[in-house]
């Protein structure tokens, strides 16, 4: 599946300030994509990546200008596989699966305890209602 962004559109995480950590397997994901270090660095800080720095980071695949056409980009991204057989893409696409399985396998419990700690952490209640506050 691409990840295709707007130009105009930067890469948030949802974590700032409210003092949680990642769950359901992103923590992990984004630990394999770009290795610890860097995505240690990306959650800790919470800060909005450009388009232009997503896609050299890797996060995304594609970046949609603001005067071109979402449908066409994805396009364009599906079309460098037109020429693989589906048995080939099938068989590629197994070994992905696979692989981001056994890398998520390792982190997902600590990333599960993670997420339960921080959650009910007085610091996560007191940012979440400020958060609020200023939302109204």
């Amino acid at each position: 599946m691409p990840f295709i962004n707007l130009e105009n559109q930067p890469t948030k995480t949802i974590f700032p300030g409210v003092t949680i950590t990642t769950a359901w397997g992103g923590g992990a994901d984004l630990m394999a994509l770009l290795g610890p270090t860097r995505a240690l660095a990306l959650l800790l800080s919470s800060r909005i990546v450009p388009a232009d720095e997503a896609l050299a980071m890797g996060l995304i695949d594609a970046v949609v200008p603001p005067q071109g056409s979402l449908d066409e980009a994805v396009a364009t991204y599906i079309a460098q596989w037109g020429n693989k057989p589906l048995h080939v893409i099938r068989a590629f696409t197994s070994v992905a699966r696979a692989a981001r399985r056994s890398m998520r396998t390792a982190a997902h419990s600590a990333e599960r305890n993670s997420i339960l700690e921080t959650w009910v952490h007085e610091a996560h209640w007191a940012a979440s209602a400020t958060a609020l506050a200023k939302s109204k």
